[in-house]
């Protein structure tokens, strides 16, 4: 019984990952984020799948404040526009995104149980912005 588990486990854990990458792709192909942006978000979910069940993964507390401090940055490249990548409501739309996708490598990279729905949950949000 306890193998069965320890399979169940794993396979939800690599189903939910993808879940996210397709999220990210269907971003990426819809032209949501640059590919420097995609290639982190990919190094930051492989490092959250080693890490998850380690003593190394973020707090909820330290993600919360990397949330806090990271906001006042996207707002200030909304407001003044200083990516030059996008312009218009396109930057907005870039912005929009790489927020989320902050938001999800950092639900990645916490320590919780429920983490695999979570980052599901996280695949409406970036199909919802691609779509957008």
């Amino acid at each position: 019984m306890q193998r069965n588990n320890k399979f169940f486990e794993k396979y939800f854990k690599a189903f939910s990952y993808t879940v996210v990458l397709c999220g990210l792709f269907s971003l990426l192909i819809a032209g949501g984020v640059e590919c420097w942006i995609a290639v982190i978000f990919i190094a930051a979910i492989l490092v959250a799948w080693f890490l998850e069940d380690t003593n190394w993964q973020l707090s909820e507390r330290f993600g919360v404040i990397i949330i806090l401090l990271a906001l006042p940055f996207f707002y200030i490249d909304w407001k003044y526009q200083l990516n030059s990548l996008n312009s218009g409501e396109n930057m907005m739309f870039g912005n929009l995104a790489c927020l989320i996708l902050l938001l999800g490598a950092n639900n990645c990279l916490h320590d919780s149980e429920f983490n695999g729905i979570h980052n599901i949950l996280w695949v409406r949000h970036l199909a919802g912005s691609s779509l957008g």
